[in-house]
């Protein structure tokens, strides 16, 4: 509901498909999604992320549709400059797909995806209201973070062990820099998997200090100094 609030409002075309791939990429893990723009084309683009099998060809014809049907919405009934691209071979719903998709439909293409003239991207649709697309953007970003907190949560752990396995003493705008986010939005995350960066650090050290303290030959010093503490 979230996402369909967001598309019904999304200042541009642009706007409105980079939240549905961003979302689609969150909650479909079988496909990948990437909106790619240039000088002359907008192109959302369907990958296989793994091998779905059988399932392939239906799973990425229903996403390709549903990105067609996305840019319908705001173009209105005439899509014609549109393309469909299937990297499959035609079947026998070729005639359906050339009969529901009123855009040129391409089969054996290099890719999947829809194609549509650089220029349609700032799209707007009368009615938008700005203040209902941030809530819907903000939700669904909200949710797309829930479903991804915990694995950038073991990201970050990894990251805060490497560093302490080095003998450094992990910082948040280093660790964040290693992750390739802000520390704001690193905290958000950590956050929606309930737990801190400090938390983290805390629990990283215990465990490095719990192997390393079984070494007999190992001084108060080396130990401290191989946590990334000043002194024992």
């Amino acid at each position: 509901a979230n996402l369909a609030l967001g598309l019904l409002h999304a200042p541009t075309l642009l706007d409105g498909l980079r939240l549905a791939v961003a979302h689609a990429n969150a909650f479909v893990p079988m496909l990948g999604f990437t909106v790619v723009r240039t000088a002359a084309t907008l192109a959302c683009i369907v990958r296989p992320a793994v091998d779905p099998g059988s399932l392939a060809r239906p799973l990425i014809e229903s996403h390709v549709d549903l990105l067609y049907r996305c840019i319908e919405a705001r173009r209105g009934l005439d899509l014609r400059g549109a393309t469909v691209e299937f990297a499959h071979e035609a079947g026998p719903r070729e005639v359906e797909y050339r009969r529901w998709l009123r855009c040129e439909v391409r089969f054996g293409a290099d890719r999947n995806a829809v194609v549509v003239p650089a220029d349609w991207a700032g799209l707007g649709t009368p009615g938008t209201d700005p203040a209902l697309w941030l809530l819907a953007r903000e939700r669904v970003l909200g949710a797309i973070a829930a479903v991804q907190a915990p694995a950038r949560a073991n990201e970050v752990r990894r990251r805060v062990a490497d560093r302490i396995a080095l003998g450094q003493a992990p910082r948040l705008k280093q660790v964040a820099a290693d992750c390739g986010v802000s520390p704001r939005t690193l905290i958000r995350l950590l956050r929606i998997a309930g737990t801190t960066f400090y938390e983290l650090v805390d629990r990283e050290r215990r465990a490095r200090a719990s192997a390393l303290i079984l070494r007999p030959t190992l001084s108060l010093e080396r130990l401290a100094k191989d946590l990334g503490f000043p002194d024992r």
